[in-house]
């Protein structure tokens, strides 16, 4: 953890340089594919002390901040400035009902399927999203609103 938070510190400003310098169209399925690349990792850890695991968890949570970032960026920059504080805690909002829902299918995969399958599950919507963002970019619902892109 102590090393996901140094890192954390380290790239996340970073991150919010790319969201804020490149196209909205390549940047949120990039976060997305991010994480689901190091859910991918985890699901192959044999030895909970190997450089791998820590690797790979921090992969899992660098991923996470960047989705977060990038997601809080973009939602925020296309927002009316009148109405941009309650969107951005109606996002909240919905954000804590996502966990409330996955905490529930989570513990099921848990109990039923192994420790894998809530990462595994996490790992799939990180997946589609990332495909459905794509799209959306390459249909052009997902605009690029940068001129000089």
């Amino acid at each position: 953890m102590l090393v996901s938070v140094v890192l954390g510190v380290v790239t996340i400003p970073l991150v919010g340089k790319y969201a804020d310098t490149f196209n909205p169209q390549i940047v949120l399925p990039s976060a997305f594919f991010v994480r689901f690349v190091g859910i991918a990792m985890f699901t192959l850890i044999r030895d909970p002390k190997s450089i791998y695991c820590y690797a790979t968890s921090c992969a899992i949570i660098l991923g996470t901040m960047m989705e977060n970032v990038i997601i809080d960026c973009l939602l925020l920059r296309r927002a009316n400035p009148q109405i941009r504080g309650v969107l951005y805690s109606s996002a909240v909002a919905f954000g804590y009902v996502g966990l409330f829902i996955f905490s529930l299918i989570g513990g099921i995969l848990f109990d039923n399927f192994g420790p894998y399958m809530p990462f595994v599950f996490v790992g799939g919507c990180d997946l589609v999203f990332g495909i459905t963002s794509s799209l959306l970019g390459y249909k052009n619902v997902l605009k690029n609103d940068f001129k000089n892109i």
